[in-house]
């Protein structure tokens, strides 16, 4: 946290859905991150969109949010 009070809470949300199940059972587990991003619907979101919206909101900078993904070039900030 920017104000050095605690922690924030970052997450990602993978739902079951026919489409996520069925990149499952055909092992095709690198396209769940697309499937993820597809998802208008707001209850399924990445660890990047979260980290986004954390900073948006002034909660987090942009170094802290690079520092825990793997994907920094995926904040949208």
């Amino acid at each position: 946290r920017k104000d050095k009070s605690g922690r924030a809470l970052a997450t990602e949300v993978l739902l079951a859905t026919m489409p996520v199940r069925n990149l499952i059972r055909r092992g095709a587990l690198v396209e769940l991150r697309s499937q993820l991003d597809s998802d208008t619907t707001r209850k399924m979101h990445t660890l990047e969109r979260s980290l986004t919206e954390l900073i948006r909101k002034d909660v987090i900078d942009v170094e802290t949010a690079k520092a825990y993904t793997k994907h920094p070039q995926l904040l949208q900030y």
